[in-house]
């Protein structure tokens, strides 16, 4: 997280223009998120699990779609040029270690090591796509690969941008977000910012 002020606000203005940049936050901004999970009930990946079909033992689809709805996506992805359409990503790759397989792609501290262990090899199929815009089940399933099971994803998830209006009385207003946005809403900001003073 970065944390920057915008100093030297009348003060009646700090709150407007405090959510002038939140509105901005959620609304202009674009990443890369994981947007689909599947996994093959075989070695070539042909036939794929129902989302709430046991995989091994008592563990389904839903059951790691819950833990990776916040995963963090590595730059290995491919499409991380936030300019970029909204195209989808699909990447596949054989496993008998879940989170081993996963770790190619997302970041994988918060999950236990032995989220998902298999004695038969299957194939882990990621979809990852750049976002514009938080995405339901319902918005995504329409995008995916049939056999791949929806990861609902927000832009910003929680706690990733905090405004702080504690020096409002002195004219200024104060905002973190994640390295990975920061820059995105910096230029949006001083897009606006230049705007409003020529027109």
């Amino acid at each position: 997280m970065t944390r920057y002020t915008l100093n030297e606000i009348p003060p009646e203005l700090v709150e407007p223009i405090g959510n002038l940049i939140r509105k901005t936050a959620y609304t202009q901004l674009r990443t890369v998120r994981l947007v689909g999970l599947g996994i093959s009930e075989d070695e070539q990946g042909n036939t794929m699990y129902l989302a709430t079909k046991p995989i091994e033992e008592t563990t389904t689809l839903l059951d790691v779609i819950i833990k990776l709805m916040d995963a963090k996506v590595k730059d290995v992805v491919g499409n991380t040029d936030k300019n970029a359409q909204t195209s989808l990503i699909v990447k596949e790759v054989s496993f008998t270690d879940l989170k081993q397989a996963l770790g190619e792609f997302v970041v994988t501290d918060s999950l236990a090591d032995d989220l998902l262990i298999t004695e038969r090899r299957h194939v882990l199929k990621l979809a990852f796509m750049v976002i514009d815009k938080d995405m339901n089940t319902n918005s995504l399933q329409v995008l995916l690969p049939d056999g791949l099971v929806p990861i609902p994803c927000s832009v910003i998830r929680e706690g990733e941008f905090k405004l702080d209006y504690t020096e409002k009385d002195k004219g200024t207003v104060s905002f973190e977000i994640t390295d990975e946005l920061g820059e995105q809403l910096v230029e949006s900001i001083n897009r606006l910012r230049d705007f409003l003073a020529i027109n």
